[in-house]
């Protein structure tokens, strides 16, 4: 094997174990923070609306059941201000009346 063919296969060694960890440290990251978002959501005991589509009167304890919560949420707050969105409301409208 030539000289430059080994620091070839040293390179692509050393790449895919880089690789190969940084998965392994990100995965982990991913269920810690996982775990730590779920803790927060089941102290905080909110139920999913019951006209949700997705996941009705469920616990939120995970992504899941957050994003059917966001949903709903995002469909009254939407019926609310006439279907526009935050940026398209009115600057008292957002910060509330001055006081």
């Amino acid at each position: 094997m030539t000289r430059s063919r080994r620091q070839h296969v040293r390179t692509v060694r050393n790449i895919g174990t880089i690789g190969i960890l940084a998965g392994g440290v990100l995965s982990a990251t991913g269920a810690v923070v996982w775990r730590l978002v779920s803790a927060e959501l089941t102290a905080q005991k909110i139920a999913v609306s019951p006209d949700s589509k997705l996941l009705p009167e469920r616990p939120v304890r995970g992504p899941l059941t957050a994003y059917a919560q966001a949903e709903i949420i995002n469909t009254h707050a939407t019926a609310i201000s006439d279907g526009k969105t935050f940026a398209e409301l009115p600057r008292t409208t957002r910060t509330g009346p001055s006081s």
